[in-house]
């Protein structure tokens, strides 16, 4: 696991000496019962292998006499060690760092992307042929404050992103998969998949004060190598309303009336779909009134 601190140049430090705009490790959280009461610590490794904090439960803190040796031995405590770990109080670790990432680790995986400009406007489309059934992670990653001027970093906000997952699985006819959507640097979704082409649509809503030249990157790390591609324009249109019409039928329609059935939905890729299925011998019409409050 990844602790950002707050943002700023890695040459800078704050008070209590924790580097700014940059990554630790987490190493571990802990419970300690002292003769003051109980203290929540948590345990950080600075990459470097140096600068470690100065503030409460360094390694030097007269506090630490207050530890028995098991509960020492228990945290890994070695003050000799100078090699970047340290300690920090829970309420201090929530005020120093921003942000948390989470890393799952596989050595085997295959790893496989594709850049493409892209427009505030519109997204993108990428064409992925999966060749064996196997557990995928489909990423969209976005740029990192650092990139910045030092001046803009406290000011840069990540744009919110989405991705669409869909199933070719014959002529107009697709098969939707939950997607995702996120104002995080890295917009991730996983999905056990079987073989076959697979299309998919990322977005980001591009802040139009940070970005210059749009890009947009689908990553897939996957059990097994797989390949990406752009689409012909005409492997891709009327997609979302062809995966959408699927998902209203996947997910058990209502009866309106006999032979007519409705669906709609707000999904977690944030898109929201209203869909009539009319299987009777009737023209049918519907009135759907909908209010969005803009945050």
């Amino acid at each position: 696991m990844i602790a950002s601190s707050l943002p700023g140049s890695d040459t800078n430090t704050s008070k209590s000496g924790i580097v700014q705009g940059h990554a630790y490790t987490l190493l571990g959280a802990y419970g300690l019962n002292t003769n003051s009461g109980q203290v929540r610590l948590v345990k950080l490794r600075n990459p470097w292998g140096k600068s470690e904090s100065n503030s409460s439960w360094n390694d030097t803190d007269s506090k630490w006499s207050m530890v028995s040796p098991q509960d020492k031995q228990r945290l890994g405590f070695n003050p000799n060690a100078n090699d970047g770990t340290f300690f920090l109080l829970y309420d201090q670790f929530i005020t120093e760092f921003r942000m948390m990432t989470c890393a799952e680790v596989n050595d085997n995986a295959s790893y496989v992307y594709l850049t493409q400009k892209s427009t505030k406007q519109r997204g993108n489309y990428f064409k992925v042929e999966i060749l064996r059934e196997g557990e995928y992670s489909f990423q969209i990653n976005q740029i990192p404050e650092r990139a910045f001027e030092d001046k803009l970093q406290d000011q840069y906000n990540f744009s919110m992103a989405t991705i669409i997952i869909g199933k070719v699985i014959g002529p107009n006819q697709v098969q939707w998969f939950e997607g995702s959507q996120s104002a995080f640097r890295t917009l991730f979704k996983k999905h056990t998949l079987p073989p076959g082409q697979y299309i998919v649509f990322g977005k980001i809503f591009f802040q139009e004060k940070w970005e210059k030249d749009y890009e947009l990157t689908l990553a897939i790390y996957g059990d097994y190598a797989c390949k990406i591609t752009q689409p012909q324009p005409y492997e891709t249109q009327g997609f979302k309303q062809k995966l959408y019409a699927a998902r209203a039928m996947q997910a058990s329609p209502k009866q309106a009336r006999p032979g007519v059935f409705y669906n709609q939905e707000i999904l977690k890729e944030g898109y929201v779909y209203a869909a009539v299925i009319n299987q009777s011998q009737m023209p049918v019409t519907m009135n759907l009134s909908y209010h969005f409050i803009l945050s």
